[in-house]
């Protein structure tokens, strides 16, 4: 069993560590008070709670005010019982906690205890409470130059954690009914050849082998297919080493039938192919298809029509 233990200064970061942790497959409990702390984890390894090997605990300095929360104990009763423990401090200087505070308008939690005292009163007592962890930390993140997306990188680093998967979808539209509203990355392929207007293709979509061999025949179509690729595979590792976790990429011809449709399906499988799958999850859809997304393609098969794998 591995336990995160994540602790600091109100305002410098916790919550941003904690939802990483819980990206990463953690199950992680905000402001556990810390007499708990022992007990819970005593649970969980005698099989009474199952949540699995890897749980962060958020410890906040309010569970550190009664004389029965010691940290060293606490940590000495999880080393004695096998576990793994790392302990992460998240903190700033006055200054820069005084400035978030000052624009969020949120009160200080310390200010429950003492509203007679002012932000800056709190914060440093909140330091003295939680100079035991501050001491006993296996890993300490200075806030103050880094924003939300430099912290969680910087926490998934120094816990090895890896980086979590993008998830792309790739989605077809018709610009007749309007551009998706999700749409990170729009692209326009009404400059291709329409199969709408030849003869026998306008009642099949980009799924249906007809179609497909209409579009595969123009080198135009080729072109397309290669430099959306090439910039796609390009550029998605980069979302997500920034810590993004999902990505939408529309493609849009007129009624969204027949080469959106077909864009989809080609760019979908390149990706998936040439993809790492611990970098990047790709599914698609079809907005503007009727009926269910993922129905099989359709061929022409003795004057009929057949589903194709």
């Amino acid at each position: 069993m591995r336990i995160v233990i994540i602790s600091g200064l109100s305002g410098a970061g916790k919550s941003v560590a904690l939802h990483t942790l819980e990206d990463h497959q953690f199950y992680c409990i905000d402001n556990l008070p810390l007499e708990f702390l022992g007990g819970f984890i005593s649970a969980i390894a005698a099989g009474g709670v199952a949540l699995g090997d890897h749980i962060a605990v958020s410890v906040d300095a309010r569970s550190l005010r009664t004389p029965k929360a010691g940290f060293r104990a606490a940590l000495e009763q999880l080393a004695a019982a096998g576990i793994e423990t790392d302990v992460l401090f998240i903190d700033a200087d006055t200054e820069t906690l005084l400035r978030r505070y000052n624009e969020t308008r949120r009160p200080h939690p310390m200010a429950v205890h003492q509203p007679d005292r002012t932000l800056e009163e709190h914060i440093e007592n909140e330091k003295e409470l939680l100079n035991d962890i501050l001491m006993s930390a296996t890993m300490k993140i200075d806030t103050a130059n880094l924003n939300q997306n430099q912290l969680k990188d910087l926490v998934s680093r120094h816990l090895c954690l890896g980086t979590t998967a993008l998830s792309v979808l790739i989605q077809s539209f018709g610009y007749k009914n309007g551009v998706p509203a999700n749409s990170d990355y729009v692209f326009d392929v009404r400059c291709l050849p329409n199969p709408y207007w030849q003869p026998g293709l306008r009642r099949y979509t980009g799924r249906d082998e007809p179609v497909i061999r209409f579009l595969d025949g123009d080198r135009r179509c080729g072109e397309m297919l290669d430099d959306l690729g090439r910039f796609l595979r390009a550029w998605l590792p980069q979302f997500s080493s920034d810590a993004r976790s999902y990505l939408t990429v529309s493609v849009g011809c007129t009624g969204g039938r027949h080469r959106s449709v077909y864009v989809v399906e080609k760019l979908h499988r390149r990706l998936r192919d040439d993809m790492p799958a611990q970098r990047c999850s790709v599914t698609r859809q079809h907005r503007d298809l009727a009926g269910d997304p993922i129905d099989e393609p359709i061929d022409e098969c003795a004057g009929g029509r057949v589903a194709v794998s």
